[in-house]
């Protein structure tokens, strides 16, 4: 917009005040819409209204190549998400072969650790229970039939 003013000026040509003054209103509009979002496109996003009041041939064909350019800003968007995303769920797939293979290793040490925790408490039960034999007989007075224990006092055998 600022070109056409510019130009008009140089070949000293006069615009139409209430023209000049909708051109300004849109440039300062735009400016303040990039400031918010630089990728903002007004005049792309303003073609369907422009073609929805107008009924020039010239406009409509204009519309058309712009229509054609914003598919093909989509297309390219859309194909280079895509590409991400195949790229993301690769990873993600990676990353969940080594979390599979770390769970199955964990799997395989706590296995073991289990197995080792069973014959340490196999092992400590059997020494329990033979304390425990040992007090009850002492207690009794008793020996347990399975355990033959000879004591020697003075040359006699019990």
């Amino acid at each position: 917009m600022g070109e056409i003013m510019f130009g008009l000026q140089k070949h000293s040509m006069l615009m139409n005040g209430a023209i000049a003054s909708t051109l300004l209103t849109i440039s300062i509009s735009e400016g303040l819409i990039r400031s918010l979002d630089p990728s903002f496109d007004m005049i792309t996003k303003s073609w369907p209204y422009i073609l929805q009041y107008s009924n020039s041939d010239l406009l409509t064909a204009t519309a058309t190549v712009a229509g054609h350019k914003i598919q093909d800003d989509v297309d390219k968007k859309i194909d280079k998400s895509v590409k991400d995303l195949e790229i993301v769920i690769e990873k993600g797939e990676e990353i969940a072969k080594e979390v599979g293979h770390a769970v199955e290793e964990i799997e395989k040490e706590v296995e073991i650790a289990i197995e080792k925790g069973k014959e340490v408490v196999n092992e400590k039960t059997d020494q329990v229970r033979v304390k425990i034999d040992t007090i009850r007989r002492r207690a009794t007075g008793t020996l347990n039939p399975s355990m033959k224990v000879v004591v020697k006092n003075e040359g006699e055998e019990r």
